[in-house]
């Protein structure tokens, strides 16, 4: 019981340290759109690795190129078609990342899902949440989301792919530009 204790304070932790960074590095006019960042950076410290997320300011950033499997190596896709069986297939490790795709196909998310003791914790560091996923909270995550094109990738099992935190790096910010970044958007 301690260790879940503990596991659950260090996770919220963490949230609390990349939400407040998330807020501090927003600007207009499209925020930071860094929740893939925010997960890297979360499975980092989770393993010793103290880094925190950089801004995120155009579309045409390089974050944007990378996807799940950069995470880790050997990253697999684990599906799922509702959320009963998305629960019991994080049943079997401890950190996983999540990816939703919205159903009307406004785009998605990306964040953490933790088992804490056999507890579902939806960890989502962008914002700031710690939730029980069959909390409000938690439960919101799973509403409206396209199951086809959602999918769960295991990290707690995996080698990090270190090299992708040099991209973490102020040197890979990109300022918005309205001749560059409008059509984008």
């Amino acid at each position: 019981m301690r260790e879940a204790t503990n596991t659950k304070r260090f996770a919220q932790k963490i949230v609390k340290r990349i939400s407040n960074k998330v807020k501090k590095d927003k600007k207009k006019p499209v925020g930071n759109q860094n929740c893939l960042l925010c997960t890297w950076c979360a499975e980092a410290q989770f393993r010793g690795i103290d880094v925190l997320p950089r801004p995120v300011y155009s579309p045409r950033d390089v974050v944007f190129r990378f996807t799940n499997a950069n995470i880790v190596k050997y990253a697999r896709k684990i599906h799922f078609r509702n959320k009963n069986e998305l629960t019991q297939k994080v049943s079997g490790g401890k950190r996983f990342y999540c990816h939703v795709n919205w159903k009307d196909s406004s785009g998605g998310h990306e964040f953490m899902l933790l088992n804490i003791n056999g507890e579902i914790y939806v960890m989502d560091s962008q914002a700031g949440l710690l939730a029980n996923i069959d909390s409000n909270d938690g439960d919101y995550y799973f509403r409206d989301i396209n199951y086809k094109n959602s999918f769960i990738v295991r990290l707690d099992n995996k080698e990090l792919n270190e090299s992708i935190l040099k991209y973490n790096s102020a040197n890979f910010t990109i300022d918005f530009d309205e001749t560059e970044d409008l059509k984008y958007l």
